[in-house]
């Protein structure tokens, strides 16, 4: 056996940090362009998200590989922002390489990092609300609508832009502008994401649509319409309705001595059917809902009592709808339907989209719920991008939303209103504008030399976003050095006038803000902690440390 040690270089660490950036930093921005993968089996993946692209490659590399899952579990708490991720880290390492960082061992570079993370964590928050009024809003459909349509907008065009801000704003805020319901809305949209966002491909995006829950992807076995009700009574069945008992996976083989004996056993299989079907039809059950199979048998008896019978309901669907609307599923043939099995609903019938027929289950609950998106999309790829997208928005939105935090906030007429406070910054480039603007004035206060340089390079570090966005949104895709130095002056001079600009989609500069296209403050911030975080890992590593067997041959085997 024999033990290699691989030394850790900022020299290695720079170039695995640039080759993430070279893969992503194009695809960056309203403008950005989209990235190609073709695997080895032939798969063709067309994505601008950075999470996407980057889990798809298969790196070598201890380093990638640390790189790659810290920032997939930032992504998956803060919902986006893995591009963001990246190019800090990157130039943070880069700009690390070039100052030459001799004087001062990576372990007090750690501790001056470790002061710096604090210093944000702490104030930074507070500095952006005191340099820019009107940063803190009570969550409104207003503001929901702002914060997609910032998110969307890196994807998709401006009609197409405003055709799902409008579709999801009404899938969410069912209740008017009632914050609570909206936060509730949001985070039962988010943890029920598949039972709520519908794929429906080969169509146009303008196709797409809310409907009312709940929509079941299964076809009617039996659909009777029964119009001499006015709600429709469904219960729920978690077993298969076959006349057999509940475990059907043993596979049992019975042995029948002679034709009367295989005639009383399927009597008796009759008669549980039949028992359970007049017991429902007792109970005036409209809809059957079963995770399982529906015999033939039983599907006869429950047609000729006017039973509407779904089967292979997805468990996915019957747990939410259980647990959404309180109920008790049926777990037996044998089991009597209480009132705590059988709930309400509307009305239920079939619906078609493109070709594939579904149920439309229309429920009546007093709990208020979001609407259900049909996500149309001209590819089945499309269409799952769409839906990444968009789910990632929502993702940012609940990620930061605290119920349980009311706060007294004045509206712009200076009416005090309470409600679930959030902090909201103008998109473009603005947070990072403010990060450097913050670092410069925590680093003048500070006399360690440590921490004013790595103020510095972090500072450089977070304006390559503004500086990327430029490039890629810029009418030439070229950077023209001379021209965003001359931004940057227009920038640092509003600055001081108290206006806080940003980039735009043109590649100019404007009050992003005041034009509606805004970022949530705290998950940039986390972010940026994020990244922080792994910068320490990474300086800590020494040695990588691979073990090899080795035979008596003196025969190399694989590691």
């Amino acid at each position: 056996m024999a033990i290699n040690f691989l030394k850790v270089e900022l020299k290695t660490i720079v170039q695995i940090c640039d080759t993430l950036d070279r893969i992503i930093s194009h695809s960056l921005g309203p403008r950005g362009s989209k990235i190609l993968l073709a695997t080895e089996t032939g798969q063709v993946i067309i994505s601008s998200d950075g999470k996407t692209v980057l889990r798809k490659l298969q790196f070598g590399h201890p380093i990638a590989r640390l790189i790659i899952d810290s920032m997939t579990r930032t992504v998956n708490f803060t919902g986006d922002s893995s591009k963001t991720f990246i190019l800090y880290l990157s130039k943070f390492f880069h700009e690390l390489l070039q100052q030459e960082f001799k004087s001062t061992s990576h372990n007090d570079c750690v501790c001056a990092i470790q002061k710096i993370k604090f210093e944000i964590s702490s104030k930074l928050a507070s500095f952006i609300k005191s340099k820019i009024p009107g940063s803190e809003r009570v969550i409104s459909s207003g503001t929901v609508r702002e914060i997609l349509r910032t998110s969307l907008s890196n994807s998709f065009q401006e009609r197409i832009i405003e055709h799902f801000v409008t579709m999801v704003n009404e899938a969410v805020c069912t209740d008017g502008q009632d914050e609570q319901v909206i936060i509730n809305n949001i985070k039962c949209m988010v943890d029920n994401f598949d039972q709520f966002c519908i794929k429906v491909p080969s169509l146009p995006y303008s196709e797409s649509r809310t409907l009312s829950p709940f929509l079941i992807q299964r076809r009617f076995a039996v659909y009777c319409q029964n119009n001499s009700f006015q709600y429709v009574r469904f219960v729920t069945c978690l077993f298969p309705i076959t006349g057999h008992q509940k475990n059907v996976e043993t596979r049992e083989i019975i042995s029948l001595k002679n034709e009367s004996s295989l005639i009383r056993f399927m009597d008796h299989h009759y008669f549980l059917l039949k028992k359970f079907v007049e017991m429902c039809k007792r109970e005036n059950i409209q809809l059957i809902l079963c995770s399982e199979q529906v015999s033939d048998q039983a599907i006869q008896l429950f047609e000729l009592h006017r039973i509407s019978v779904v089967p292979y309901v997805p468990e996915e669907d019957c747990d939410w709808l259980l647990s959404s609307l309180k109920i008790s599923p049926c777990t037996s043939i044998f089991e009597t339907l209480e009132s705590n099995m059988i709930h309400s609903a509307k009305s239920c019938k079939p619906l078609i989209f493109n070709g594939r027929e579904c149920v439309h289950l229309e429920l009546d609950c007093q709990l208020p719920l979001p609407k259900m998106i049909i996500i149309c999309a001209p590819t089945e790829g499309l269409c799952s991008q769409t839906l990444l997208n968009l789910q990632k928005s929502l993702k940012t939105i609940s990620s930061f939303l605290n119920s349980n935090t009311p706060n007294s906030l004045k509206d712009d007429d200076g009416n005090i209103k309470f409600g679930t406070k959030i902090s909201v910054i103008g998109g473009g480039g603005t947070f990072e504008f403010l990060v450097s603007e913050f670092l410069t004035e925590y680093s003048q206060r500070e006399s360690s030399c440590s921490i004013k340089l790595l103020c510095k390079i972090l500072s450089t570090a977070v304006l390559q976003l503004p500086r990327i966005l430029f490039h890629n949104n810029s009418p030439t895709k070229q950077l023209d050095l001379k021209m965003f130095l001359v931004l940057l002056e227009r920038i640092s001079k509003a600055r001081h006038a108290g206006k806080y600009l940003g980039i735009d989609r043109n590649g100019q500069v404007s009050n992003l803000f005041d034009n509606g296209v805004i970022e949530l403050v705290e998950p940039k911030i986390h972010i940026l902690l994020s990244m922080l975080e792994l910068i320490q890992q990474v300086l800590r590593i020494d040695y990588f440390v691979g073990v090899k067997i080795i035979n008596h041959n003196n025969e190399d085997f694989d590691e």
